[in-house]
């Protein structure tokens, strides 16, 4: 029970020894189905032009591109989103998007259920 308990609260309450992990698992889950989403046309898309449709010209320098952005840790890529892309998606997208979704049945309770 005590384990349920922690996995469907989404309080954190160090002080009190409250503590749920809901939040962070919905999340997690979350951007994990939306990622997958959005890469796997995109990488099978890029990987039926390379080998398919691209000249052979062209095939070596988009190898050595797709290579390249494989090479850099994910640390970087996290901390260009955490310094760079959350300030512009708090500042610009996020208010747009709760002040014209948020009502929205679906959407509205994805938007309200991490806050």
């Amino acid at each position: 029970m005590e384990f349920w308990h922690f996995i469907t609260t989404k309080s954190w309450d160090a002080v009190n020894n409250h503590f749920g992990a809901f939040t962070p698992l919905f999340g997690s889950i979350y951007v994990t189905i939306w990622a997958f989403i959005f890469a796997a046309p995109i990488s099978i898309g890029v990987a039926i032009y390379i080998t398919e449709l691209a000249p052979h010209w062209l095939k070596p320098i988009v190898t050595t591109a797709i290579e390249l952005l494989a090479a850099i840790p994910t640390v970087i890529y996290g901390m260009w989103g955490l310094f760079v892309l959350a300030p512009v998606m708090q500042n610009h997208i996020e208010p747009w998007i709760l002040d014209h979704l948020a009502t929205l049945p679906v959407i509205g309770f994805l938007l309200t259920v991490l806050a």
